[in-house]
């Protein structure tokens, strides 16, 4: 993994249509990041050391991304996939795996030139590779706050842990 961190601040001014248009976020329980030591079965006291190590169980990601990935889109989209789908200029989505995030994107009908790609220059960046994607749109001159086009988040983590917002900025 990478580490990287990202904010965005949103203002909701009066009668503006711009901002947080749909947000969601939920969990479920698969093991997808596995750590054994801890707790009453394993105390530290009587951990090993690969106990102790925190692993990634990759198929099991790369099965479990598309589906949680698709649970943020769609409830995003709330039933409206087909008309929000063309209006949404830039989907920003977790950088988990570069094989898997275009499957997703293809599988999900995502045209492939509205999904920025960042995984291949600094790993998977967890959650924060949406908005680093963001913030190198900005960059680039793809985005632009106050344009008031239609851009969608969503991200999947450890635990499971996944969601996502439509944003109009």
């Amino acid at each position: 993994f990478g580490d990287g961190a990202g904010a965005l601040i949103l203002r909701g001014d009066e009668g503006s249509k711009l901002g947080l248009q749909a947000s969601t976020s939920a969990t479920d329980h698969p093991e997808l990041v596995i750590h054994r030591a801890g707790g009453a079965l394993i105390p530290p006291s009587r951990a090993t050391q690969a106990d102790n190590a925190w692993y990634v169980d990759g198929p099991t990601v790369a099965k479990a991304y598309p589906e949680y990935m698709r649970r943020s889109v769609d409830t995003l989209l709330n039933g409206h996939k087909r008309e929000l789908m063309e209006e949404i200029s830039r989907y920003y989505l977790h950088q988990a795996n570069k094989f898997v995030l275009l499957k997703f994107v293809a599988e999900a009908n995502i045209p492939a030139e509205k999904v920025p790609l960042n995984v291949h220059r600094y790993g998977n960046t967890s959650a924060a590779s949406t908005l680093i994607l963001f913030a190198e749109d900005l960059a680039a001159g793809n985005a632009r706050i106050g344009s008031g086009e239609l851009v969608l988040f969503a991200a999947v983590g450890a635990g499971v842990h996944y969601g996502g917002q439509l944003v109009r900025v």
